[in-house]
């Protein structure tokens, strides 16, 4: 009975830990689509409103500082994206018995995690007077989903990542026992 516990928490890790990667893919070919839509200094007269008026951009032009913020938004990104890819490599190395993995994994996916749900209450309690970014995450309500469901997959491999290591225990205790 335990094998079978077990035989299907670490297909839930493999599967859940290889959705966690596609996630970080999606996040960044979303934003990609995004820069293409919004023009460098449309996202520079996004940011321009009276809460960052004291930020000054010197001898740059709109286009420059647009182009900068891009820079700075895709590198974030590909840094979320190594992360993602890191827990969820584990994942499936821990699920396939590839290696045995820390539980570092499963810590750095809380924080992914209470990163999108700090990000998803944002979405949800923004007020009128939050004007940076509402013209343009009107039609950010497949992303919110989307967002939704990558953190679903998450408490799914977080889940399943303390039950396999509790079952494999519980198997190892019985072994010895025997």
């Amino acid at each position: 009975m335990e094998d079978a516990k077990l035989r299907k928490y670490e297909n839930t890790l493999v599967i859940s830990g290889a959705a966690v990667v596609t996630f970080g893919l999606w996040s960044i070919v979303k934003a990609v689509l995004y820069f293409i839509m919004v023009s460098p200094e449309g996202l520079v007269k996004n940011i321009k409103n009276d809460e960052l008026a004291q930020l000054q951009f010197g001898d740059l032009s709109e286009n420059t500082v647009g182009y900068l913020l891009i820079a700075v938004i895709l590198f974030l990104l590909v840094l979320d994206l190594l992360l993602r890819l890191y827990i969820g490599r584990s994942a499936v190395a821990d699920g396939r018995h590839l290696r045995k993995k820390r539980i570092t994994y499963v810590v750095m996916a809380f924080l992914v995690a209470a990163g999108l749900v700090s990000s998803l209450v944002t979405r949800f309690f923004r007020t009128e007077q939050d004007t940076i970014w509402v013209d343009s995450f009107e039609t950010a309500s497949v992303s919110t989903i989307v967002d939704l469901t990558s953190l679903l997959a998450l408490i799914e491999m977080i889940i399943a990542a303390i039950m396999v290591r509790r079952l494999r225990k519980e198997l190892a205790l019985r072994e010895e026992l025997q």
